[in-house]
């Protein structure tokens, strides 16, 4: 059945625990409650609204949005069955803690009076089924292509959610074995990142944002948190700034958080040119470049030019622990 982004919230708020993954086992589960930002990306993202198309995440700095973006695909997975989500991680290790978040997220509202989640079928470190035949596979991208293992599967997916674009090794790789699954029209493929500061990535991350700006990524979005949205209130000092400049009136933030900008820009080693590629203000900072683009317009062309049909001939690359 359709359903709102809305009535999934308010569904995962009553029914989903969640855990931080680097959590010991003593750490109690907590009731899934979104935060200011959480809840305007749930309510605003078209990624929520199942809207197909490309829609590409960008974010200063942690807001729970692994978190939000788990909860929300369990939530498709209960509401919408025979659903299929690819979700992409950096690294192996990365994989193994989204896994952990998941496995919290999921039983937790199996375990739920009234939830109506099913049971899983099938469960283990990179594929989730259930009984629906609604399933999440998770997987990563291999750091040496020398010691990579290939890994295919043929489905239909629904939905493509590829993490922290901005930190993938060989990403030009990676993304070439991802173009069959991400290719085929009537689905989501969600990007997110925060702005990498290693200047050896990033490449197709900037990259595929900058033809989102430039028009040239067709049915694209994009969704941008600069750093002062932190839920936490991370970003301020416990003075106020003075003096404040018509740069920093504009920005819209207040005194505290001017304070904190302030003196994070005359930190040891730090200029403006990397405290904005750090903490981006606007949209335009996630682009300032590292060494170079890894992933050229040559081979984006090439991508684009091709048709796919028939069921996907998925293979990604998966590194080995070094």
């Amino acid at each position: 059945m359709r359903t709102t982004p809305l009535e999934r919230l308010e569904w995962a708020q009553k029914h989903i625990c969640v855990q931080d993954a680097d959590a010991d086992a003593d750490t109690p589960e907590i009731t899934f409650r979104a935060n200011s930002v959480q809840r305007k990306m749930w309510l605003g993202a078209d990624a929520m609204d199942l809207k197909p198309g490309w829609d590409i995440t960008v974010y200063a700095r942690q807001i729970g949005k692994t978190t939000n973006f788990l909860v929300n695909h369990c939530t498709l997975m209960r509401f919408h069955p025979g659903r299929k989500i690819l979700l992409v991680c950096t690294d192996e290790d990365t994989a193994k803690s989204i896994r952990r978040k998941w496995q919290v997220i999921v039983r937790s509202a199996q375990s739920s009076p009234g939830s109506g989640m099913p049971a899983a079928l099938y469960d283990n470190l990179k594929d989730f089924t259930l009984t629906t035949g609604s399933s999440l596979l998770t997987t990563w991208v291999g750091e040496k292509e020398s010691k990579a293992a290939n890994v295919g599967r043929s489905d239909t997916l629904h939905l493509v959610h590829l993490c922290e674009v901005g930190f993938w090794k060989n990403a030009e790789i990676a993304f070439g074995s991802l173009s069959p699954a991400i290719k085929l029209a009537g689905h989501v493929v969600i990007i997110d990142s925060t702005p990498p500061t290693n200047d050896d990535l990033g490449g197709i991350y900037r990259t595929i944002l900058q033809k989102h700006l430039d028009g040239d990524l067709l049915n694209s979005r994009h969704w941008f948190e600069p750093w002062w949205t932190d839920p936490q209130d991370a970003y301020r000092l416990p003075f106020p700034a003075r003096d404040i400049t018509a740069e920093e009136a504009a920005l819209g933030i207040d005194p505290f958080q001017i304070s904190w900008r302030r003196m994070t820009m005359r930190e040891p080693g730090m200029t403006r040119a990397k405290f904005l590629k750090s903490y981006p203000e606007q949209l335009d900072d996630a682009l300032r470049p590292g060494s170079g683009y890894a992933f050229s317009d040559a081979t984006i062309a090439h991508y684009e030019a091709k048709k796919w049909e028939g069921p996907i001939e998925l293979s990604l690359n998966q590194g080995e622990r070094t």
